[in-house]
């Protein structure tokens, strides 16, 4: 079984539209979970409204013109199911789980763990993807995917992952590094063309767009998403802590999906971008890297005070401040 796992946050096409690219005839069942993550009522209510009526057409030109082979399918809407405190019925095949507050990507993610362990039965075999909602994806790459981690059960998988830009198709995620002294990590390649070859290769980190790995470390308590960082390096907190646990990073460079990238970002303001990639990075370093702790100070507030000096932008030194001070959660 493959649980695809989803967060939404005012942002209701783009999660349609990924629901709408999800493969129903693959050689394994599915379900899908969709965290409402405290949408307005006019979001949440357009979400459930898209589900219902099932009237969404593709509308990314770039997205149809060159992937030609990601064809939106006809799920079954009789299948969704609105989950409350009282049901859960597990024949169906989508849920949708509301929060009253933005819990942030993380805890959602966690959330959505515990409900699947606590309500509907994850078993340590079952697939989990947790999917950005702002997606198409393909059969061929959850085929591949799931095939690889049947085969290597201690592994986690991303396909290669493109995105538009300047009006092409261009290489979003191809692979990616973790800078250790940062606190960060980059993509490989990208913004170049895409290179598709027959290969899974071994990387050092997954972005959090698109994540395959076995249930096992979930449900053995093993690994849980970071919740307080609430919003960004999540992916690679996870991808770290399922390092320590004997897992290997995979990225499958041939197949491919499509990531919309601004559509995930048009609810956070760059202030808010840059606040929380400056504070998360302290809680990165606190946890996995903190032998690196002395030389990231000098990194980050040198590199937050040339920011500052050509944007502008107090933001990041709120972050450097409640980095030092460790403050968690929401702004």
């Amino acid at each position: 079984m493959i649980f695809y796992c989803l967060i939404n946050y005012n942002n209701s096409e783009d999660t349609f539209n990924c629901l709408k690219s999800i493969p129903e005839k693959i050689s394994e069942d599915y379900k899908v979970l969709i965290l409402d993550n405290g949408s307005d009522e006019i979001s949440y209510s357009k979400l459930l409204n898209l589900i219902d009526n099932n009237n969404f057409q593709i509308s990314n030109h770039c997205f149809k013109k060159v992937l030609q082979d990601f064809k939106p399918n006809s799920l079954s809407y009789d299948d969704v199911h609105i989950i409350d405190d009282q049901e859960i019925k597990c024949e169906k095949k989508i849920f949708v789980i509301r929060s009253q507050m933005n819990l942030g990507f993380p805890r959602g993610c966690q959330n959505i763990v515990d409900i699947l362990i606590n309500r509907l039965n994850l078993m340590e075999e079952d697939k989990l993807l947790f999917l950005n909602n702002d997606t198409f994806i393909s059969k061929n790459a959850i085929e591949r995917t799931k095939n690889f981690v049947n085969k290597n059960p201690l592994s986690v998988v991303s396909p290669s992952i493109c995105f538009e830009h300047n009006g092409k198709i261009k290489n979003w995620y191809n692979g990616g590094k973790v800078s250790k002294f940062r606190g960060s990590a980059y993509h490989l390649n990208m913004g170049e063309d895409i290179k598709l070859l027959e290969e899974f290769s071994e990387t050092d980190f997954i972005t959090g767009c698109f994540l395959m790995l076995k249930a096992k470390p979930f449900i053995k308590k093993e690994i849980e998403w970071f919740g307080d960082l609430f919003l960004y390096a999540d992916d690679i907190d996870i991808c770290e802590s399922l390092k320590k646990k004997g897992y290997k990073l995979f990225v499958d460079k041939n197949s491919l999906i499509f990531h919309v990238v601004s559509g995930s970002q048009k609810q956070v303001k760059k202030s808010s971008l840059n606040y929380y990639t400056t504070r998360n990075r302290f809680h990165i370093i606190d946890k996995h890297f903190k032998s690196y702790t002395v030389i990231f100070y000098i990194y980050i507030i040198f590199s937050r005070v040339i920011k500052l000096i050509i944007n502008l932008d107090m933001s990041a030194l709120d972050g450097i401040k409640d980095g030092f001070s460790r403050k968690k959660g929401k702004r």
